[in-house]
């Protein structure tokens, strides 16, 4: 239970951590969070319409907010879902993640709301 606490402080809400490692000579490079969205269906920005399909995966590497004064990045494998009716591919949106940006909403805002709420 307190694990799985302390991995949804590190990402973000829908995300499930897989793996955390150290980057650079000793981890003073940072770390990088592996993880992935836990949802087994997503909705179609188009039409609206539900899909379950996976169409294709993609790895995606964001900047999170440092970590102890350590660099941290997030590094998630989004799927992509195939929409029936419109019969095109739409990527699965993550919450806290602007469309096009690579960088979490946590990483411009200093003492981020992640860190102010968090009750661990």
């Amino acid at each position: 239970m307190a694990e799985d606490s302390f991995s949804r402080y590190l990402v973000l809400p829908e995300l499930r951590l897989l793996k955390a490692q150290p980057l650079g000579r000793g981890g003073l490079g940072g770390t990088e969070l592996i993880a992935e969205k836990e949802s087994e269906l997503e909705v179609c920005p188009r039409c609206a319409t539900a899909s379950r399909s996976v169409y294709d995966r993609r790895w995606v590497r964001l900047k999170d907010e440092p970590l102890r004064t350590r660099q941290t990045f997030l590094r998630v494998r989004k799927r992509r879902f195939w929409c029936a009716p419109c019969k095109k591919p739409f990527t699965e949106p993550l919450p806290g993640v602007r469309k096009g940006y690579r960088t979490t909403s946590a990483t411009g805002a200093p003492y981020s709301g992640r860190a102010r709420t968090s009750a661990i």
